[in-house]
């Protein structure tokens, strides 16, 4: 049976010995490959940039630059080459050594034509998978960059209140965010600020991030109150019996019209901070209840805050205070983001939320994030 070739290129003869690439050409012509030919390891080097080799069949004993050197740079430029290692020596160290350089496998001179046929077309299948691998993850990465661009566009874009400054800010974890937030304008002219933070991270929670802040969405346009609102989200997801996929946290900032009253609810959410800038104090804004989606019994508590010119109000997920060091020993922690927040407390709510943003990045030192992180500031001015 003939290999599947449709997806390979051709196979790059790494041999310094004429009649061994002679042989080697007419095996490969059978299973139907086009070859090319490299005397030794400095001329296969030069030939890399030519185009893409599906298998490398290379000797190790060569002159002006072995099968090895050659190994090591082309697994420098290419991690995923497919390569055979000619060897005359069949002793168990010696085949043991040559594994070791990351090679698909091994062929032992005198060439033994029937095993030789095996190998390459366990090669050459090995390669088509490699390649169809990758080209399926090149759509899937294409399509989750469609998917956050989605994402990004949905977050809110209501219009301000009068007499306040709000900004936000979503670092995903991966790809996608199970964070979201959303500020809606209600009849009454009261402005909603929603941030709710999903179990998880990733496409999954993306997914039920999604279709939570669309069910918070309308159960907001009918609902009084922001403890009202979570308590009928909650009852609807626990009566849909999908709570097991719905284990939420959520702050809800009731803004009033034209006024300074704002209202928060929260459910299970960690708690805000709010400065006072009449006495120039931060105060953590703790608020009741559990979980959205955990019980069908739940209730909510309000806490009312009247804010004033220069007062401000900061809400964040979970991933902001747990958010590890580059050493995985220390967390963010909340004494940390407290005395960040005091410090630029004055400054315009995107340059807060930027400030926190550049500060959890110099803690981490950039390393990979465990959970989204999402900011909201909401400043009286």
């Amino acid at each position: 049976m003939q290999p599947r070739t449709e997806h390979v290129g051709p196979v790059l003869i790494v041999e310094d010995n004429p009649q061994n690439q002679k042989i080697l050409k007419g095996l490969c012509a059978r299973q139907g490959l086009a070859t090319a030919v490299a005397d030794n390891g400095r001329v296969a080097l030069d030939m890399l940039s030519d185009g893409f080799f599906a298998v490398y069949i290379v000797d190790l004993m060569m002159p002006v630059m072995d099968g090895r050197a050659f190994i090591g740079h082309l697994k420098e430029r290419h991690p995923d080459a497919v390569i055979l290692v000619q060897t005359a020596l069949d002793s168990a160290g010696t085949i043991i050594d040559i594994m070791k350089l990351g090679v698909f496998d091994y062929i032992i001179k005198p060439i033994d034509i029937e095993l030789f046929q095996a190998t390459l077309r366990k090669a050459l299948e090995y390669r088509r998978l490699k390649d169809l691998e990758r080209d399926q993850l090149q759509r899937f990465r294409s399509e989750l960059t469609r998917v956050r661009e989605i994402q990004a566009a949905s977050m809110s874009r209501s219009r301000t209140p009068d007499g306040f400054d709000i900004a936000h800010s979503m670092l995903p974890a991966e790809d996608l965010s199970g964070d979201f937030y959303d500020g809606i304008r209600l009849r009454d002219d009261r402005t909603l600020v929603m941030l709710c933070d999903v179990t998880g991270h990733g496409i999954a929670s993306s997914y039920v991030g999604a279709e939570l802040k669309s069910l918070f969405r309308s159960t907001a346009e009918s609902t009084a109150s922001p403890a009202e609102v979570l308590r009928d989200v909650n009852r609807t997801i626990t009566e849909r019996g999908r709570s097991s996929h719905y284990m939420n946290t959520a702050i809800l900032c009731d803004i009033g019209s034209g006024g300074s009253s704002v209202v928060i609810a929260s459910a299970g959410h960690p708690p805000g901070i709010f400065y006072c800038a009449a006495s120039g104090e931060c105060q953590w804004v703790k608020g009741g209840g559990p979980l959205v989606g955990f019980t069908n019994q739940a209730s909510y508590a309000e806490r009312p805050i009247e804010m004033a010119t220069g007062d401000c109000l900061l809400l964040y997920t979970d991933g902001l205070i747990e958010a590890f060091d580059e050493g995985g020993c220390g967390m963010y922690g909340d004494e940390r983001l407290m005395r960040v927040f005091a410090d630029h407390v004055h400054a315009a709510s995107r340059d807060i939320v930027l400030a926190i943003i550049d500060d959890v990045y110099r803690f981490t030192n950039y390393s990979r994030q465990h959970d989204d992180i999402t900011i909201v500031c909401v400043k009286k001015i």
